[in-house]
């Protein structure tokens, strides 16, 4: 089974945000719907704070946000970014939000358009790094990472591409590293984006499409 979560956003520049502190257990999926705003910190978020979360079913995210604010908050199935319209306001985003780095160790999978951001709890910490497992990039669409405070994301699992697969690095601070070996037959990997991309595990990268630097850098390492 899957628990469907509708929040929906009623008022111009507001947001409604849906809090579960406790903990969420069970084989069923969370599927996030909804819609969202322009400002990607007020999308309509459910907030996933207990680190004991066990549900293994995975998340979808079609619309707004989905939070985690510790590790183990996402349970232990995959998360599914499936941006399916494709708007500002409708994005599907996960945010990683703690004031420390954090290995929030879930899978991601690329559906279609996804967002990540990456940022601390309160605004005193800057320059750290938060973490996610495997990803999964093979249908189209573009993967866009943001954040604030100087918080930047790592992918430490494998990487699998397919096709052309787009990242978008918003902003200078909040850099992207594929830390793990990157494959895909016949997949391109193209970069585009103000920010920095790192592949810090160069000599197993195995995707045979080639690379696309569209703007500022990609390093490998």
């Amino acid at each position: 089974g899957q628990a469907v979560l509708n929040v929906l956003n009623f008022a111009a520049g507001a947001a409604s945000d849906l809090v579960l502190s406790g903990q969420v257990t069970g084989g069923g999926r969370l599927v996030k719907n909804g819609t969202g705003s322009s400002d990607p910190l007020r999308r309509d978020t459910v907030i996933l704070q207990n680190s004991a979360n066990d549900f293994t079913g995975g998340i979808q995210i079609n619309a707004g946000s989905v939070r985690g604010m510790a590790a183990g908050a996402f349970g232990s199935g995959a998360i599914v970014l499936s941006d399916n319209l494709q708007t500002d306001t409708s994005r599907a985003q996960l945010e990683l939000i703690n004031d420390a780095g954090t290995n929030f160790r879930s899978s991601v999978v690329v559906a279609s358009d996804g967002w990540i951001w990456v940022d601390g709890a309160t605004g005193t910490t800057s320059d750290q790094v938060h973490t996610l497992g495997n990803l999964t990039h093979t249908q189209g669409g573009t993967l866009y990472v943001d954040g604030d405070n100087g918080f930047g994301l790592t992918f430490s699992g494998v990487t699998t591409l397919g096709g052309a697969a787009n990242f978008y690095v918003n902003s200078m601070g909040s850099n992207l590293a594929l830390a793990g070996p990157v494959v895909g037959a016949g997949s391109t990997l193209v970069k585009e984006g103000p920010g920095l991309m790192f592949l810090t595990s160069a000599a197993d990268a195995n995707f045979t499409g080639g690379v696309a630097v569209r703007s500022n850098v990609l390093e490998l390492a």
